[in-house]
């Protein structure tokens, strides 16, 4: 039976936004596996039936690296519990690796969002470290997810120059997605739903960004950017149907679930990637003004700031608190279960 998710993957590459390992054998093989610290976190937080932690030994494993790692130069004054969160990312990743094809990607600790060099020595940092988990593990194939700020982007350039694949996040409009290009991202992932979705089950977004990978899709090849687009932030199979074509899309577990039992004939051929119709005009309205704010940070932070009514600024502010505080939450359990 012809499904959905088949019509969707004829043409777009299936990444799953998961960390549970079980999932990826049962429907893998994926294309990318996409992490955040809201995804690590509730992975690592996992109990058994005997109410112990089910990675209790990776969190022990990651605390103990840590305790030694701290003291060296290249702890650059982080401490021993954000080492350990990296260190437990990383190796809960690796798992996943005979059951994709391509990235392996994690996301550079949020309160690092606005440090270029910090973001650049986090990345580096973590290079190395998984080099020391796993020395047969390709690091090529490690992509660092970085919110998409113009300090995060610059550390993408610097990054991308060094040979490390990145991709800016958290990111919610042509202003942010046309400098990731020019900073030579290896993705984005444009945001359909701002993350509030994701935490307040009471909350709908009004506000969709119905035409954003279109959009940037055409402003990429426009520009002849290297960059690909990674669509993200879904909370309906008809969400990620409307968007079949793009280059990517990274979808949790239960929407894929449902995807897949669902036959291709329930939606019209009109409906399947409805929002990746190419735009009747062509240049994209506003082409110049992107351009021209991606030339220098002043004229970038102002033009942000401003796109949809100051909307997008504010989703990018409390995406990177969202992501902070789970952030905190994976160090406070490493202190917890290294206690």
């Amino acid at each position: 039976m012809a499904t959905l998710l088949s019509a969707l993957c004829a043409n777009t590459r299936l990444d799953c936004d998961t960390m549970d390992l079980d999932f990826a054998k049962e429907f893998g093989p994926f294309a990318d596996c996409t992490s955040n610290q809201a995804i690590s976190y509730g992975e690592a937080s996992k109990t058994g039936p005997d109410g112990k932690y089910a990675h209790e030994e990776f969190i022990k494993e990651a605390a103990e690296w840590a305790k030694k790692a701290v003291s060296g130069p290249q702890a650059a004054g982080d401490s021993m519990e954000t080492l350990a969160v990296e260190y437990l990312v990383v190796r809960l990743l690796l798992r996943f690796v005979e059951h994709l094809s391509g990235y392996v990607l994690l996301q550079i600790n949020p309160k690092y969002g606005y440090d270029t060099e910090k973001t650049v020595a986090t990345a580096e940092r973590i290079v190395a470290m998984t080099r020391e988990i796993d020395p047969s593990f390709d690091v090529k194939r490690l992509c660092f997810k970085v919110v998409s700020t113009w300090p995060g982007l610059s550390a993408c350039k610097i990054l991308e120059g060094k040979g490390i694949a990145t991709l800016g996040t958290a990111l919610f409009c042509m202003e942010q997605a046309s400098l990731a290009g020019h900073m030579g991202c290896t993705y984005i992932s444009p945001y359909y739903n701002e993350l509030k979705v994701h935490f307040d089950k009471d909350f709908t977004d009004t506000n969709k960004a119905s035409t954003l990978c279109r959009d940037a899709t055409a402003y990429y090849s426009a520009h002849h950017h290297k960059t690909e687009v990674k669509a993200a932030s879904f909370v309906h199979p008809d969400e990620a149907m409307h968007h079949a074509g793009v280059d990517s899309i990274t979808l949790f577990p239960d929407i894929i679930r449902t995807l897949k039992a669902t036959p291709a004939s329930s939606m019209t051929p009109a409906e399947i990637g409805k929002f990746m119709t190419p735009p009747t005009i062509s240049p994209i309205p506003g082409w110049k003004a992107y351009e021209e704010a991606a030339e220098g940070r002043d004229a970038w932070e102002a033009a942000f700031k401003a796109s949809g009514g100051g909307e997008n600024a504010r989703k990018l502010a409390e995406a990177i608190a969202a992501f902070t505080k789970a952030q905190d939450d994976l160090e406070e359990l490493v202190r917890k279960v290294a206690a």
